[in-house]
């Protein structure tokens, strides 16, 4: 029996690169995060949809969201990424803790659908799993902000999100770390260094992330 799947997107950012909350900036015609809720639905397979969104911004999200085919739970967001993360984890622990959480950024607006299926594959293997991409340009590696060497790019890839993780696994993880949660850029750095193991799968250039406003032409 399949596990049940909740999709959680963060939408807690000030977009200080971009300008704004590009969360809401519009991208093919409706807010950007909207486009990322209709794509997960689409997929057909995720039993929740949790929407981690910042206090001020509860009314719009839940206005915007009204019309859906799902009906989104809206969980308050933490005054940092990793913060709203966390909740978004307890939501889906509260809500099974024995299913599997999809975590994912409102600014990778697109999907290749075929790498959540991916996602969830290698998660029930190595109890969690993130995109990657391989490195196609060269990259210095700084020391003191000069250059030290160039990265060998046949051990460097791309992470991107969704990540998805067995929900109690992950829940286990950030209440680990506690006050330390902040250290870790991501839940797939999180959950490597509290399990020590971590799945990878191919990601897809669709889920490239949305940073300045040039990126939504």
């Amino acid at each position: 029996m399949d596990e049940r799947i909740a999709f959680a997107l963060l939408l807690g950012g000030e977009g200080r690169r971009f300008g704004g909350k590009k969360q809401f900036a519009p991208f093919m015609g409706e807010p950007l995060y909207l486009r990322s809720l209709k794509e997960a639905a689409r997929w057909g397979r995720c039993d929740s949809f949790i929407v981690v969104v910042r206090p001020e911004d509860m009314g719009r999200v839940k206005e915007e969201t009204a019309s859906l085919p799902v009906r989104p739970l809206l969980v308050e967001g933490g005054p940092s990424r990793a913060e709203s993360a966390r909740n978004a984890v307890q939501e889906a622990y509260r809500l099974d803790p024995e299913g599997m959480i999809l975590l994912h950024d409102a600014a990778r607006p697109l999907f290749d659908l075929s790498v959540l299926d991916r996602l969830v594959e290698e998660a029930r293997d190595k109890g969690g799993a993130v995109p990657v991409l391989p490195l196609e340009d060269s990259a210095l590696f700084l020391e003191c902000g000069e250059p030290a060497g160039y990265l060998a790019r046949d051990k460097v890839r791309l992470v991107q999100t969704p990540q998805c993780f067995r929900t109690r696994l992950l829940h286990e993880a950030e209440e680990s770390v506690g006050s330390s949660r902040s250290l870790y850029r991501d839940e797939g750095s999180l959950f490597l260094m509290e399990q020590g193991r971590l799945g990878l799968v191919e990601g897809s250039p669709l889920h490239r992330k949305i940073t300045r406003k040039e990126d939504l032409g």
